[in-house]
């Protein structure tokens, strides 16, 4: 079974796709896995401290620290690791490769998470939503530093033409070109553009 999957990865086959994002994945269990990094779930725990993991080899390189064991020698600094890919991962700093490349454009990248944060930019995929004032972001990071700022008043520009509102006064402003262009621009030269501020939200 373990052999039929991993010939999945090299033929391109990915029958599992997660319900939440755009990614696809050659076995169930790597779907599961993933899909926890959008619901939180983290299932596995460590019996020696508080810490929760999604995956159980995270768990299990995680009880290695505990008993402070780290067989992986890095063989160029001779620096050791409790984790086999942490140490391939901290090697990539001597060697400079980065071996996951970007299939849009040709920026590379030597972890797979920068790559999968850098391929949200070309789909636009701003998965990541405030639940206070609605702003969405490319990543959770991002949402969290939104969030940490403990008071945040967002402009919100509404147009009196039509029921369109924006956050973004780029976008607001293409929106306004658009009527200028329509047959309706002299009504719109005799209404200036206005905004109103949300009301503080406190996180």
């Amino acid at each position: 079974h373990n052999l039929l999957s991993h010939m999945k990865l090299h033929r391109g086959i990915r029958p599992f796709k997660c319900q939440y994002c755009t990614q696809s994945f050659s076995t169930r269990q790597t779907q599961v896995s993933h899909e926890r990094c959008h619901t939180g779930e983290l299932p596995y725990n460590c019996t020696h401290c508080s810490r929760r993991f999604r995956q159980l080899g995270t768990l299990l390189a995680h009880f290695r620290m505990h008993r402070d064991l780290k067989p992986f020698m890095c063989q160029y600094c001779h620096k050791n690791f409790s984790e086999l890919g942490n140490m391939r991962l901290h090697e990539y700093i001597h060697t400079g490769r980065r071996p996951f490349g970007c299939d849009v454009c040709e920026k590379r990248f030597n972890r797979k998470h920068n790559l999968l944060r850098h391929k949200r930019t070309h789909e636009g995929n701003r998965g990541f939503s405030c639940k206070d004032c609605k702003i969405r972001f490319l990543t959770n990071y991002a949402l969290r530093r939104h969030c940490d700022k403990s008071i945040h008043r967002p402009l919100v520009m509404r147009c009196k033409l039509c029921e369109y509102e924006q956050l973004d006064s780029v976008k607001f402003a293409h929106h306004m070109a658009q009527h200028m262009r329509s047959a309706s621009s002299e009504k719109l030269r005799s209404i200036p553009p206005t905004s109103v501020a949300l009301a503080a939200t406190v996180h």
